[in-house]
């Protein structure tokens, strides 16, 4: 993974993580608090019951690896916020519900607390999103094309304990984003759509066209989304139609 720092440094950084069934990788790159030197955030989340493992890297080079007790969690999708907390869908059956982990920011967390008051709506959380206000989206896959996306409100800085729904007709809503305007895209996997929350809703079908799509991201230099289709990678360039 290489970064580009204002126009003058580009740092190259190379980690290894390992975790027991590995499912998905997120990561983030950040500064540290009262530290001029970048700092990347590796995660690799485990399957259930096992270990989630976190990795810094700074310019210094120095590389240091933290465990996260996860014995609890069946760790799906992540997101960061503007100010690195972590934030994880889990789907452990009779918990699902969407962890916070405080950012001490030397790249530790915090004890998490689960967000949302028991018991939640949610059924499969797979994945969720921040926007630039602080809301959080969950994208619940459901059990039987029954799922659903919610938004977690931030009042002044405030989660919500409760999750409200947003939009009808979901059938599995598999990767949802939050892109830098504040809209909410999701990828519905049972229903092969991408959907665009402005707003706060309701949402709108932008391309239905779609073979299994579940992750999604958005090169922020080109506009271009890239959506994970089955076992290929698809490119869409802006309005993604």
């Amino acid at each position: 993974m290489d970064a580009s720092f204002g126009s003058h440094v580009t740092c190259f950084v190379s980690a290894r993580l390992t975790a027991a069934s590995p499912r998905r990788f997120i990561a983030r790159l950040g500064w540290l608090q009262g530290n001029a030197l970048p700092l990347l955030v590796l995660l690799l989340l485990g399957a259930a019951g096992s270990s989630l493992r976190a990795q810094t890297a700074n310019f210094a080079g120095t590389i240091s690896t933290i465990a996260i007790d996860s014995s609890t969690l069946h760790p799906e999708g992540g997101a960061f916020d503007a100010a690195g907390n972590l934030y994880l869908a889990d789907a452990t059956s009779g918990v699902n519900n969407v962890w916070k982990f405080p950012a001490n920011g030397d790249g530790t967390y915090g004890t998490p607390t689960a967000i949302l008051a028991s018991p939640t709506p949610l059924l499969h959380p797979l994945n969720v999103a921040v926007d630039p206000s602080g809301n959080v989206w969950v994208a619940d896959n459901g059990t039987a094309a029954n799922g659903q996306v919610y938004e977690i409100v931030n009042t002044g800085g405030t989660l919500a304990t409760t999750a409200t729904p947003v939009g009808t007709g979901w059938n599995a809503p598999a990767g949802i984003i939050a892109d830098a305007s504040g809209n909410i895209w999701v990828t519905d996997n049972g229903a092969n759509t991408l959907s665009e929350i402005t707003g706060g809703g309701p949402p709108t079908v932008i391309n239905s066209g779609l073979s299994g799509p579940w992750g999604l991201t958005i090169d922020p230099s080109s506009g271009t989304m890239y959506i994970a289709e089955g076992s290929w990678l698809d490119s869409l360039p802006s309005p993604y139609t």
